[in-house]
């Protein structure tokens, strides 16, 4: 092979290397969210720290309880939005809606089975801190989904947006899709304060 072809042959392999590295870079990196530093986010009445550990873990400190759910939306939103989705859809039946006829069976069982109307009940159960912990932990989600600097991957690959919801609706896919994941459902106003800051007590956040 000659100089010509060496250097043809290099050329094409950083072409290739160059377009690999801005695809990875589109798809992979930059729906990764903001970690550090400080960033201003609507919907929130006052500060929020978010640490995250040596796992990445993240540990959320509010003044109040409207904060912290809106920021604990907001952190899994930013990390696990396309599993969160998968988990509403799939308690309530609506995975089809999202990835075609194959899951139309697993669609019809759930539905059969009624997880989407135990949801309702569960729901019709909630009382006012209940109501004001999911309507929170939405906004949080709904402001991650506004400001998210791309689609993460597998939007990218369904070609598809992110779900929207809101309300009662989201509070009801929220309640299926704790019944379909866990044996029990533990009430979402099961809080506990301490030096005027509120933390999560061994409760399962609205997803």
């Amino acid at each position: 092979m000659g100089k010509a072809g060496l250097v043809g042959g290099a050329v094409s392999a950083g072409i290739v290397g160059s377009a690999g590295a801005v695809l990875w870079h589109r798809l992979m990196r930059r729906p990764l969210p903001q970690v550090k530093g400080t960033i201003e986010v609507q919907g929130l009445h006052g500060p929020v720290r978010v640490r995250r550990d040596r796992w990445g873990v993240p540990h959320i400190t509010a003044r109040n309880t409207h904060d912290l759910y809106f920021a604990q939306g907001f952190v899994v939103a930013s990390e696990r939005l396309f599993q969160m989705e998968l988990s509403l859809r799939l308690g309530t039946g609506r995975l089809s809606e999202l990835i075609g006829e194959r899951t139309l069976p697993m669609d019809r069982f759930i539905r059969t089975v009624g997880l989407n109307r135990a949801g309702r009940r569960l729901v019709d159960q909630w009382d006012d801190l209940s109501w004001e912990m999911s309507d929170a932990y939405v906004a949080g989600v709904r402001a991650w989904t506004e400001r998210m600097p791309a689609r993460p991957i597998e939007y990218e690959i369904l070609q598809v947006d992110p779900m929207s919801v809101e309300g009662r609706e989201a509070a009801v896919m929220s309640a299926c899709a704790s019944v379909f994941g866990s044996r029990r459902m533990i009430s979402p106003s099961s809080v506990e304060t301490a030096s005027g800051v509120v933390r999560p007590a061994g409760i399962r956040a609205p997803l």
